[in-house]
């Protein structure tokens, strides 16, 4: 039997533990040694001064104070540099910023004066601000549309009517207003708004909240052009086409004499869904159907329905409106004149506007359309007036008072 040559592999020695650490050790050293030299090199270079100069430089303001021939902005905090009562920043110019035009200082700030048991008076540039002509375009904002329970559903949408606690639109969206003991007051309307954007937004942001605004149930986002109105105070009106000799029937929500009653109050509803936040209604147009009761009562009948008030610009004469109005127990009135009836530019809208007939039994109200003439001269007449006559919103004339 041949013998087996027994062949024995020698063990090799492993790496000890104490090897593998001191050389993790080594390594990890040098990294923190070369992460601290490049540190202190690269802080080196950014602290270094820049012999060349800088790659760009800031424009020095004109009035930057000099010592030794060495550009220096003044210590604000050095007791010398700050007199008492007085702002140091007032007379410097921002780095950078617009240099000023003049030496002479800023305008006094807008300030309050609060004598003692004295109603606060606000001043500005020292004047009260009642003497100013910005007064003419302060109101408080009004309450946003629509309000909770002043609709009912209709097939076009929501239309005004009564709250069950009897609540109106005409109580609620109309302009709150409380009349002055002894002052005498007219009211103006303006109309036709919507339709030209840069003329509505005069309107809305130049004329006082006083002057209530009329838009056209058509008009393009009418939602957003009533929300701006109330917005600045002013209550607001929208306009029923109605039909006329010389109006041509284009449109099919056009409110007509001799037609199926459904018919009209159907438009009628479409037109009163169109936006929300009205007080009342007026008229554009209409001759034909403000002559005719047949037609008219059950349009009045449902406008009083409705919680709205009616306004009539008194295009026409002969009309039957007003009897009619008031069979219908419907809130209405009538306008004394058409302020740019005859003429819209500045100076004749403002002596229709001082013609108006002021009484102590009734509110004179006066309607104008959308031209510029004639937001110049509503603008005008608050301006040469000298609160002779103050401004109501319409909705006041409207109640009787």
């Amino acid at each position: 039997m041949a013998s087996s040559k027994i062949i024995r592999r020698k063990a090799r020695r492993l790496p000890s533990v104490r090897k593998h650490g001191f050389s993790a050790i080594l390594l990890l050293s040098l990294i923190v040694l070369s992460t601290y030299a490049w540190l202190q090199f690269a802080g080196k270079r950014v602290n270094q001064a820049n012999i060349d100069g800088p790659e760009f430089e800031l424009d020095k303001p004109d009035n930057l104070n000099t010592a030794g021939g060495t550009d220096m902005l003044p210590d604000l905090l050095n007791d010398d540099n700050i007199p008492q009562d007085v702002n140091p920043t007032e007379t410097m110019s921002l780095l950078g910023g617009p240099k000023s035009s003049s030496n002479q200082p800023r305008p006094p700030a807008t300030t309050i004066s609060t004598p003692q048991n004295q109603p606060k008076t606000i001043l500005i540039d020292g004047a009260p601000i009642e003497d100013s002509e910005i007064v003419n375009n302060i109101s408080q904002p009004l309450t946003k549309a629509p309000i909770q329970g002043l609709t009912r559903m209709t097939p076009f949408g929501l239309v005004p009517s009564p709250a069950q606690n009897g609540r109106t639109a005409l109580g609620s969206y109309a302009k709150p207003f409380t009349p002055v003991t002894g002052n005498r007051y007219i009211s103006i309307v303006v109309g036709g708004l919507g339709l030209n954007p840069a003329l509505t937004q005069r309107a809305i942001n130049e004329l006082p909240g006083e002057v209530s605004l009329s838009f056209a149930a058509q008009s393009p986002n009418l939602q957003n052009w009533v929300d701006r109105a109330r917005a600045k105070g002013h209550e607001v009106l929208i306009e029923l086409p109605m039909q006329n000799d010389t109006i041509i029937d284009t449109d099919q929500h056009l409110l007509k004499a001799n037609v199926p009653h459904s018919e009209n109050i159907r438009n009628l509803d479409y037109l009163l869904s169109r936006v929300q936040g009205y007080f009342a209604v007026t008229n554009y147009g209409g001759e034909n159907l403000l002559k005719n009761t047949n037609s008219l009562k059950p349009v009045l009948d449902h406008i009083h329905n409705a919680g709205l008030g009616f306004i009539y610009d008194n295009s026409f004469a002969g009309n039957i409106i007003t009897a009619t109005a008031k069979e219908a127990n419907l809130p209405f009135i009538s306008a004394k004149s058409m302020i740019d009836e005859t003429a819209n530019d500045k100076n004749s809208v403002r002596q229709q506007i001082t013609a108006l007939p002021v009484t102590g039994d009734q509110i004179s109200l006066g309607m104008g359309f959308s031209y510029a003439g004639t937001i110049d001269g509503i603008l005008d007449w608050l301006n040469t007036n000298n609160k002779a006559v103050h401004l109501a919103p319409a909705s006041y004339a409207l109640k009787g008072k």
